[in-house]
């Protein structure tokens, strides 16, 4: 890394960095804990309980507090975390795992196999009405549980403090991936309020929670390491962009996520521009196409719509350098994803750039151009601004396009309702596999739930991810994801778009930050403060 200009680092007086005040005098620094990280966050989170964290933020915050049975390792792969060993059998239905030795809470009281019962039951448990019932409803018994039908749930079994076996209704090859999520999170019963007080084996607790102010975490005393080595994570809760950078140059938010409008600013700045981490995250971003609706139903009106649109000058405008075009689902590093698919057949692969072939598809379908395609999207600025940008490429080929940008809750209601024509949307990982990104958004979904609420359907790829999902060989999983993707482009459901880096920026004093490109997988205890 090149050296830091002078104005950019805070001395040990706390006043050696200043900022221009509107006059043009120079601001002194206030007053800051060295023993602190300070992040941020964009609004007040929706809830820090772990059976109910639906969000990345609050994803990524739950890592901070409470462990998992196992959990990704910053290469990727599968590592013990709540429990120190795990064996899965051979037919991919038992899962055996030993409980950490000496592993506390942030209370003292030491984990055990019965805390791992009491954690999944609460999730399943009726009463929690919890939004992440199907991370654990492959357990056997699960289903009795949550009807009701039963008091406990027939798969799980603590065969004593530290030994515990999970078996499933069937087998499902992913299933250790699920247990890293939110909702496998091992909590205490002791815990009586997640949002203002909640702690379990991870590195820090929840010390307090001021709503539109301010999240503090605390260091688990009990924690085993490596880590933490601050003492208090504080999440200043910040909206807008400007307020978040004026705060970062000011030395008081150490880490921040990079704002799109200012990413330029940043990149080339001297004094931001060696700061800025980028990871490759496991997403991908889309148009969804309503292939129940006429004449959306035709696969030559969606390669059509495929064809409009001139993705890489898209992302050169509105993404130069933080995003890559997307070649399918499937994001780059995801075991499966075969980018490089048979160049013999038309269909066999996403289809290119050619607004000649799209305007002759749309003819051949019969697409009448004075009906409008209803495009709908979210409210924010960000996404109408690149829906925008999708409108004009998709009008250039003749397509009169009707914009629906709505808030949340509308947005959610007219896509289960099917009512659009297309629509535009991502999709993140929960879990490193690329099961991932093909059940939810391609298995025949009657009622829309889920991912897949383009009612896209075909009896051929519903089977074949079920024959994935209980397959045990990785090797022999993989082939069968890459045929997936086939069928999947060749039926173009979807029309897919890129894959979104994740921006950071960082001070200089901030060591060891390793951004994961699954987002609940930083337990944040491995950063160091330097001071300067």
């Amino acid at each position: 890394m090149k050296s830091v200009p002078s104005q950019f680092v805070i001395g040990i007086s706390l006043l050696a960095i200043c900022i221009p005040g509107c006059d043009g005098k120079l601001t002194p620094l206030p007053q800051r804990d060295w023993n602190t990280l300070y992040r941020h966050l964009t609004q007040n989170p929706t809830t820090l309980d772990p059976a109910q964290v639906k969000d990345v933020a609050g994803g990524r915050i739950i890592a901070h507090i409470y462990g998992t049975l196992v959990a990704y390792s910053a290469d990727g792969r599968l590592v013990g975390d709540v429990a120190e060993e795990f064996h899965v059998a051979d037919d991919a239905r038992k899962y055996s795992f030993l409980i950490r030795n000496g592993l506390k809470f942030a209370n003292g009281r030491p984990v055990s196999a019965w805390d791992v019962i009491y954690s999944f039951e609460r999730t399943l448990s009726p009463q929690a009405r919890s939004p992440r019932t199907w991370v654990l409803d492959r357990i056997k018994g699960a289903a009795d549980y949550m009807s009701g039908k039963a008091d406990a749930i027939a798969g799980l079994h603590a065969l004593d403090g530290r030994r515990l076996v999970i078996e499933l209704k069937e087998p499902f090859a992913p299933f250790l991936g699920l247990l890293t999520m939110p909702a496998a999170a091992i909590v205490p019963r002791e815990v009586e309020n997640f949002n203002q007080a909640g702690f379990g084996s991870g590195p820090f607790r929840v010390k307090e929670f001021r709503t539109n102010e301010r999240l503090v975490l605390e260091r688990n005393p009990h924690y085993p390491g490596p880590g933490p080595h601050v003492d208090r994570v504080v999440y200043k809760i910040i909206q807008p962009p400007v307020a978040r950078l004026a705060e970062f140059r000011r030395g008081l938010i150490d880490i921040m996520d990079v704002p799109g409008d200012y990413y330029e600013q940043l990149s080339t700045d001297p004094e931001t521009k060696n700061l800025i981490l980028r990871t490759d995250s496991f997403n991908v971003y889309f148009i969804g196409i309503n292939c129940t609706r006429p004449p959306f139903d035709d696969v030559r009106v969606r390669h059509a719509l495929a064809c409009s649109l001139d993705t890489p000058a898209i992302v050169e405008a509105l993404f130069a350098g933080r995003a890559v075009e997307a070649q399918g689902p499937m994001p780059p590093g995801i075991p499966g994803n075969n980018p490089e698919v048979d160049p013999g057949h038309i269909m066999s692969k996403k289809s290119p750039y050619d607004p000649q072939r799209a305007r002759k598809l749309l003819a051949e379908a019969q697409f009448d151009l004075d009906d409008p395609v209803r495009f709908l999207c979210g409210a924010d600025k960000d996404t109408i601004k690149i829906c925008q940008a999708l409108a004009g490429e998709l009008r250039k080929v003749g397509l009169q396009i009707e914009l629906m940008p709505r808030e949340r809750g509308t947005f959610k209601q007219m896509l289960k309702s099917g009512d659009f024509d297309v629509y535009y949307y991502s999709w993140w990982a929960d879990y490193s596999d690329a099961e991932n990104f093909l059940a939810p958004l391609f298995m025949t979904s009657p009622d829309r739930s889920g991912g897949n609420p383009t009612g896209y359907s075909n009896a051929g790829v519903d089977q074949m991810i079920r024959q994935a999902q209980r397959e045990a060989d990785a090797r022999v999983r993989a082939e069968l994801y890459r045929k997936i993707q086939k069928l999947v482009i060749r039926d173009c459901p979807r029309v897919w778009l890129w894959h979104r880096q994740e921006l950071t920026l960082r001070q200089p004093w901030v060591k060891d930050y390793r951004p994961s490109p699954i987002y609940n997988t930083d337990k944040g205890n491995l950063i160091r403060i330097v001071r300067p």
